[in-house]
């Protein structure tokens, strides 16, 4: 079952989080990520919300393991809460792609 992992982190030097941005990307990609994004809080920021969609729990673990393990020598990026989310399989809105009417 997919699940999507949310992290919310508390950046002071957004330079220095874009550069360990690729490597959180080629991990996510490397456990089979089907979706991640950095979200900036409006009103705060210095929030981040990170939402990376995977495809089992377990590949979650591993993905807030490299999370630790890439922001943590950035003594100024902290991980203040992560949450783990399922689908209900309730009615979504889905984007339409191109071509589609």
């Amino acid at each position: 079952m997919p699940v999507i992992l949310t992290v919310l982190a508390r950046v002071r030097d957004w330079q220095a989080f874009q550069e360990v941005n690729q490597t959180l990307v080629t991990r996510a990609q490397a456990i089979n990520a089907s979706h991640y994004q950095i979200y900036r809080n409006a009103n705060d920021a210095s929030l981040a919300l990170l939402l990376i969609e995977l495809p089992e729990p377990d590949d979650a673990a591993e993905m807030r393991q490299a999370l630790i393990e890439q922001l943590h020598p950035l003594s100024k990026v902290s991980l203040t809460d992560d949450r783990l989310w399922e689908p209900t399989g309730w009615q979504a809105i889905e984007c339409c792609k191109e071509g589609d009417e």
